[in-house]
């Protein structure tokens, strides 16, 4: 059984971060502008179309990132995600964040939090401390801050990443947004960190993920349809 926690989205149908293009009706996706820089290693010309985009501060680029780009990870991972999220939120359009590890200043009081300590350090020293303060996404969400789209995940089963970071996790993104854009919590009662998951939990979970972020990426399939008269 899994759940959806928002009063935004109710049904719908790895660490890797992906560019995702919308769908522009039948044409096909968007194309991005071509831009060739052609460099030549030890006699061998090597063309570059999109040398570009290696400038993160370009605006074009930021505005592409900020349309297209959609960021994915698990687990530890999630403090990846929890750190794209909060050091520079315009940068991606959607977040999913699967199981993921997002309050590390009390991952160590979790089942699983003394083994991760000699990794992670602890908040009883003074080093430790200020090592899980700098990576705790928690922490470092701000009010009014517009932050994209986002999807939390969790198995209320996990044994590894305690279902309570995504739970607060997704409360407090969805108390301090300010861009109006979803933030969802799915649960998965029947689940944990996902290795046990069955072909068909983890089939639901990437239709449910890539829809969302389908939807926010504008695709026309994935848009909320109105019945007439509602």
């Amino acid at each position: 059984m899994t759940r959806l926690a928002s009063g935004c989205f109710a049904s719908f149908a790895g660490c890797i971060l992906c560019v995702v293009l919308p769908a522009r009706g039948a044409e096909g996706p968007p194309v991005a502008p071509v831009r060739p820089v052609t460099t030549t290693y030890f006699g061998t010309a090597v063309t570059d179309d999109y040398r570009y985009m290696e400038n993160l501060q370009d605006p074009e680029v930021r505005a592409w990132q900020s349309r297209y780009l959609v960021a994915n990870s698990a687990s530890a991972g999630g403090i990846i995600m929890g750190g794209a999220l909060t050091l520079d939120p315009g940068l991606f359009r959607v977040v999913l964040d699967d199981v993921g590890m997002s309050d590390t200043l009390r991952s160590e009081t979790e089942p699983n939090g003394p083994p991760n300590v000699p990794e992670f350090g602890s908040t009883s020293q003074e080093e430790g401390f200020h090592a899980l303060y700098s990576m705790s996404a928690y922490a470092h969400v701000h009010d009014g801050t517009p932050y994209p789209a986002v999807m939390f995940t969790t198995g209320a089963n996990d044994p590894r990443v305690a279902s309570w970071h995504m739970l607060k996790m997704a409360a407090r993104v969805q108390a301090a947004t300010s861009s109006g854009r979803p933030v969802l919590l799915r649960i998965d009662y029947d689940a944990g960190h996902g290795i046990g998951s069955s072909v068909m939990q983890r089939v639901n979970l990437l239709a449910d993920e890539w829809a969302f972020a389908f939807w926010q990426l504008g695709l026309p399939a994935y848009q909320p349809r109105v019945s007439p008269g509602d």
